[in-house]
């Protein structure tokens, strides 16, 4: 599914799976990118189960940062990909998020969801500084509403802790 010859991050890939039975598409989002770090995120889509994928960046900033661990919830019925992840463009750890059109033609220009930056910012696994790896997304189609759910590093009197965020958002 991934273009042969684009590199995959083999930690923090995390790719998900958005089924549009309506609309009989599959999509897949998950990061690509080399070793120093610079990852974007990719949309696939099929509309032909697997056949052939369409690819789009999620991403809206430079390959200088990473975008990673993303998480991917549809909207049944406009056919729209949402999608959430961890990324530091800023220099500093944060989550961010994107809406896609149906067929993945193109996704929205990035927005912030965490209020503030993380505190650490770090790859070593389970280290103080880990930024962990995975978040969630739900889109609730009664209430037209996304729920975002995060580990985030935080300073506390001891240091970087990790806490669990949450953010609502309505959608049109």
């Amino acid at each position: 599914m991934s273009e042969a010859g684009t590199p995959v991050p083999y930690l923090f890939s995390n790719a998900q799976v958005v089924v549009d039975e309506a609309r009989k598409s599959v999509y897949v989002v998950y990061p690509t990118g080399t070793p120093d770090g610079r990852w974007d995120l990719v949309l696939a889509t099929s509309k032909d189960s697997g056949a052939h994928w369409k690819r789009t960046k999620v991403n809206d900033d430079a390959p200088c940062a990473n975008h990673m661990t993303p998480s991917a919830a549809l909207d049944p019925h406009t056919g729209r990909v949402h999608v959430i992840w961890t990324e530091n463009r800023a220099g500093l750890g944060g989550d961010a998020y994107a809406s896609c059109d149906p067929g993945g033609a193109r996704c929205s220009a990035n927005e912030t969801v965490s209020d503030v930056p993380f505190a650490s910012y770090g790859f070593v696994r389970h280290s103080p500084r880990w930024l962990s790896e995975y978040g969630s997304l739900l889109f609730d189609a009664k209430k037209r509403a996304l729920y975002a759910v995060w580990t985030q590093t935080v300073e506390t009197r001891k240091g970087a802790a990790a806490r669990i965020f949450h953010a609502r958002a309505d959608v049109r």
